[in-house]
């Protein structure tokens, strides 16, 4: 970092908040937003095209999530290995991966192939996720930890808000429904209309992949703290007979699984509360 004032505690934090690295970091809060928006808009898209079931089309929300729920524990032991910014420029590379699948994708026209550029982008995600929760709390003094997480998730609607406009200005077609739209049609007409409609899906990934190129740009160039508990000799592991003497309450629960479980949790819920309207269940009314 080029503020030489800036210590890093023992305990991880730091005496103070570097002001730009803190907003770069929180800058990478509404990119999930935006992908979770956009998942709802694929969804109606897939079903017509492709003429999916409701089972069939939730399963875009089983692979957003599952990739959510599998990869955020292992996206903790990278942090663990290595570091915060690591595990950031891992997840925006996947992320990238994820977005530049969705054309190779529309051109076989394959629902499965969809899916697996939306696996991609969501285990990007996690480790995107899993990384700033923490670091962007552990990035300044301990005492506003709290009040830094909650500004870097305000950044979230922004994304969400986002990704809602691209759908609607890039994926939708102005008019009647598809369904409506393609009753008039005969069938080499109906395969043209289809296709359209996919091409129209990879707008908004053109977009964002400019937008998470220039983003791992900045974090490449841009000199981060560690923000990890340094491993004094009181904070080593005990050797022999001691260690299994410690009792778990006595056991420090490591900082980089609190960004892990509220991850895992928030890939549960969105399962469970997509679940219901994608595999045919009635709501209650």
């Amino acid at each position: 970092m080029n503020d030489k004032n800036i210590v890093q505690m023992p305990d991880g934090y730091l005496n103070k908040t570097p002001l730009f690295q803190f907003i770069l970091l929180s800058c990478l809060f509404p990119l999930w937003g935006c992908a979770a928006a956009l998942n709802d808009i694929l969804i109606t898209q897939f079903k017509s095209v492709f003429s999916l079931s409701n089972f069939a089309s939730a399963l875009v929300q089983s692979a957003f999530y599952g990739g959510y729920f599998l990869i955020a524990i292992p996206a903790s032991l990278v942090i663990k290995k290595t570091s915060y910014k690591v595990a950031i420029l891992i997840g925006l590379t996947l992320y990238i991966v994820g977005c530049t699948l969705f054309f190779p994708a529309s051109h076989m026209a394959t629902y499965t192939m969809f899916l697996a550029a939306i696996f991609a982008i969501a285990i990007g995600l996690s480790f995107l996720e899993t990384a700033a929760n923490t670091y962007s709390s552990m990035i300044g003094p301990k005492a506003y930890a709290t009040l830094r997480l909650n500004i870097s998730q305000t950044f979230y609607p922004i994304g969400a808000a986002a990704g809602i406009l691209l759908g609607k200005y890039l994926v939708f077609s102005e008019g009647e429904s598809l369904e409506k739209q393609m009753a008039g049609m005969n069938a080499e007409q109906v395969h043209n209309f289809k296709v359209l409609m996919l091409e129209n899906t990879l707008e908004p990934y053109k977009y964002m992949i400019m937008v998470l190129v220039v983003v791992m740009v900045l974090f490449l160039l841009t000199r981060f703290p560690t923000c990890k508990v340094a491993q004094t000799a009181s904070h080593k592991r005990p050797s022999g007979a001691g260690y299994a003497t410690l009792s778990r309450q006595q056991r420090p629960f490591p900082s980089r699984y609190c960004g892990a479980v509220p991850v895992c949790g928030n890939a549960g819920g969105g399962l469970v509360v997509h679940y219901p309207s994608g595999a045919g269940v009635r709501r209650y009314q």
